[in-house]
């Protein structure tokens, strides 16, 4: 197998979004005076409450319900709320979601409200962020955060089996993961591999020369480069 090189950090920028739901039914109150904001947040709501509460005092009347629902459960749950018509009417969406939710009919196109808000406008956010915000011609989310990942190690258990400053080719890896389980006995691993995050594999694969999409747009998962990825990933 071909040596990979520049393993030890590898990072890439992802980004999640609010968007507007169309599947959302917002409540009057029995006075008639008041309306509730329905906002689903993945995750817990800790850091989106103080918002909620600085919505509430500057819109007096609204109501800002903010539910906290696990990620591992929240593609389902929408789906529930796009049949149901029941759902939220501000929800934050993993971008890789937002095609399939969009096409569905459950997303507002966000172009009315954008202009009436300059915050809201392209220019605010990176262009990569803005790009996963939209379907066939329309907007329909705003950019909410963007992270980079990083690779760590620990350098002390590294080193006990040969590896001081980590390992800096997949066959390298593979050795340090065995030593290191063999260290540990049973029960231990040497990394975590996230079969359900579908940026996991991507990483590796573009380490190992795979191209991801072409220029029309269609996956490339099928490659020598990318299926020698996933064989690797599996190893483990």
């Amino acid at each position: 197998m071909k040596k990979k090189t520049g393993f030890t950090i590898a990072s890439l920028l992802l980004s999640f979004s609010l968007v507007a739901a169309g599947c959302g039914n917002s409540d009057n109150s029995a006075s008639g005076d008041s309306k509730t904001l329905k906002v689903w947040f993945m995750g817990t709501s800790d850091t989106v409450k103080p918002i909620a509460e600085m919505y509430e005092a500057k819109n007096p009347g609204i109501k800002v319900d903010v539910q906290a629902i696990p990620w591992d459960t929240a593609h389902d749950k929408l789906l529930t709320a796009v049949a149901s018509k029941n759902g939220p009417d501000v929800v934050q969406m993993g971008t890789t979601w937002i095609p399939e939710f969009a096409a569905a009919g459950a997303l507002k196109d966000m172009s009315p409200y954008i202009e009436q808000y300059p915050s809201m406008k392209a220019d605010n956010f990176f262009d990569g962020a803005v790009q996963t915000t939209q379907y066939e011609g329309k907007t329909v989310a705003v950019p909410f955060y963007v992270e980079t990942r990083a690779m760590f190690y620990r350098t002390d258990l590294l080193s006990g089996v040969g590896y001081p400053e980590g390992p800096k080719t997949w066959d390298e890896l593979k050795d340090a993961s065995k030593k290191l389980v063999e260290k540990g006995g049973a029960g231990h691993y040497a990394l975590p591999i996230e079969g359900k995050d579908s940026i996991y594999p991507v990483i590796f694969a573009w380490q190992n020369g795979s191209e991801i999409i072409d220029e029309n747009r269609q996956p490339q998962f099928n490659q020598p480069a990318y299926v020698e990825t996933v064989n690797f990933l599996k190893s483990f």
